[in-house]
């Protein structure tokens, strides 16, 4: 994940989290946009407010660390159109790192997962950092090992639409 919450490579499972990541247009696939404004994000986590709270202050933490990027602005002005949440945290100020915590998701494809995200800046690259989800209950190991599997099958079921997935080139 690079500071502006663009996903730079992710696993399967971490695809079909909530619902394919995919399936959106490539302009789309912003973490920080997508809890901000897509629909089956906004109600794919537990505590979507505190959710987007963290993300604002982990946002404010990053573009202190690069101001003058011109990455910021066409992001920050996104945000701002498309979203009187952000702007409301936004203009709270409030900073933040990477705290390792637990994050409720609803997965449209297995239910709710209770995850322990675990954040590790790369030391070549320290403004790209990898972030771990890990089950922190049985049920979600459950969960993701059958999400796993219907990948696997190249079948995604349950609430969202049955897809097939494209063969692996």
């Amino acid at each position: 994940m690079n500071p502006w919450f663009e996903p730079l490579a992710y696993n399967a499972p971490f695809r079909f989290m909530i619902d394919d990541v995919e399936a959106l247009p490539a302009a789309d696939r912003n973490c920080a946009y997508l809890h901000f404004t897509h629909p089956d994000w906004i109600a794919g986590h537990s505590d979507h407010e505190q959710e987007c709270a963290g993300i604002v202050a982990r946002l404010r933490a990053y573009y202190g660390e690069s101001v003058t990027d011109p990455a910021w602005g066409p992001l920050l002005g996104r945000l701002r159109e498309e979203s009187p949440l952000f702007v409301r945290l936004w203009d709270q100020a409030d900073v933040s790192g990477d705290p390792d915590r637990v994050k409720g998701i609803r997965s449209l494809h297995v239910g709710t997962l209770s995850l322990r995200t675990i954040t590790m800046q790369l030391q070549a690259n320290p403004r790209t950092r990898i972030v771990v989800y890990q089950p922190e209950d049985r049920t979600t190991r459950e969960r993701l090992e059958e999400l796993a599997s219907r990948i696997s099958r190249g079948v995604i079921d349950g609430p969202a639409m049955v897809r097939r997935l494209r063969a692996a080139t």
